[in-house]
């Protein structure tokens, strides 16, 4: 609440010195309401002796209609004065979080937070990146195994196929067996990494 000049030095103000709540309306509107009926009552009694109602209306010099008029305008002053009251509260709540926002601490643990999530993010990538590198790893093992397995079922079985046949007494030919102890040593001696 605003604290004008002739509140602080403890002088009486009237209702209407501060920004008019609606309990300040409401009394004033009473007051001015009990002083109309006042005069309304006496001359209503006076016209009653005369016996014109209509009479005592025009009479009293403040018709029924200006009274409303007046009553529903202080009411509606009353509210925007509450409204604009509730904003400006707002909107001083608002200026002071954003004071605490963007104050120095703030901002220093907002840095550390984002530089833990890069640093997380980072840890997130590397193990990912280990991960498919050991799978990989992996499935290249597994089909090096595979490859080395075929290879040495082909061995054996060009040299079953070379092995002397004791029911003929034949004997392979010793150039045929040479060639094949280089294909297998060549084989051997392939890089691991390439595919044949």
């Amino acid at each position: 609440m605003f604290i004008l000049p002739a509140q602080a030095i403890g002088a009486r103000a009237s209702p209407f010195s501060t920004l008019m709540g609606p309990g300040n309306c409401f009394r004033s509107l009473k007051k001015a309401k009990e002083g109309t009926s006042r005069q309304a009552k006496v001359e209503v009694c006076a016209a009653k002796s005369n016996g014109s109602k209509q009479d005592s209306q025009r009479k009293s010099g403040i018709p029924r209609k200006r009274v409303e008029d007046t009553a529903a305008t202080r009411i509606q002053a009353a509210f925007r004065a509450f409204l604009a009251r509730r904003t400006l509260y707002r909107l001083r709540c608002a200026v002071r979080f954003q004071s605490l926002t963007h104050g120095l601490p703030v901002t220093e643990q907002v840095s550390t937070a984002l530089s833990y999530l890069h640093s997380w993010s980072r840890i997130q990538t590397e193990i990912r990146a280990r991960r498919i590198n050991m799978v990989t790893e992996a499935r290249m093992r597994q089909k090096r195994l595979e490859d080395q397995l075929k290879f040495e079922a082909k061995l054996q079985k060009l040299e079953f196929s070379l092995l002397p046949d004791s029911s003929n007494g034949v004997e392979a030919p010793e150039p045929r067996r040479i060639s094949l102890q280089r294909y297998s040593k060549e084989k051997q001696q392939q890089p691991s990494g390439r595919e044949p």
